[in-house]
Order: C-alpha cells, then structure tokens, then sequence
C-alpha cells in the first residue's frame, strides 16, 4: 500500500510538471509585451514588466520616455531580453537618473557632427551707433 502511494504521489507530480511546461514564464510574458508594444503601440510596458523581462535601468522617471523610445522601433528589434537591455543601456538611463530626456539629448549632442553654414547664410550684424 506504501509503494502504491508513493507511485501515485510521484504520478500526480509528474503531470503537475508537465501541465506546467507549456505555461510562458513571467519573462516570457514580459518581453512579449515589451515587443508588440514596439509593433503596435498597445498595451505600454510597465517598471513591472521591465523587471519581469529581467531589464534593469528602469524607474517611474524614465519609464514614459523609454515607452516612447520603443514606438520607433520594430517587433524584432526587442523581442529578446539582452535586446531591451541593449537599448536601456543604449540610452544611457540608469536608475539613479531623474533627467533620463537630457541624457538622451546629451548622448545624441555627443554624435552629432555639427555642419557650418555656407556663405550665403553668414550674416554680420554691424552696431550703426
């Protein structure tokens, strides 16, 4: 009778385990999420769904602007967990950060090649007093 139970035990958990494998994992769900935001715009990612997604660099302060950030890209660029965190750090928003739009309007400043005006639009402003 002993033997019987334990076989019935270790039947019940064995179909337990199996049910369960074909369930997505938290991170699964999340990285989902994150990547048919960037394809369709609905539902916005949320600091949860980063975090279940296992991304760090995600606060209330940079949430908004990563969300937006995200719009511009395409399913398949986030749809891996190495991928948004790329992006994160891309953007350089860390979690300390309150001011995550000047760090992205610094790190494009930092990239950007500035190109002089041609002659035509020089212009001299003479003081006539």
């Amino acid at each position: 009778m002993k033997k019987l139970l334990i076989l019935w035990m270790i039947a019940v958990m064995l179909i337990a385990t199996s049910c369960n494998d074909n369930q997505p994992s938290a991170q699964q769900i999340a990285i989902s999420k994150v990547a048919n935001y960037a394809q369709n715009g609905n539902p916005a990612p949320t600091i949860q769904d980063y975090t279940n997604a296992g991304v760090e660099g995600v606060n209330a302060d940079n949430l908004a602007d990563i969300n937006h950030f995200l719009l511009d890209l395409e399913r398949e660029d986030v749809d891996t967990r190495q991928e948004i965190q790329a992006i994160i750090d891309r953007l350089g928003l860390e979690v300390e950060d309150n001011s995550s739009i000047d760090k992205i309007v610094d790190k494009i400043n930092e990239n950007a090649t500035l190109v002089p005006p041609s002659e035509e639009t020089n212009t001299t402003i003479e003081n006539n007093e």
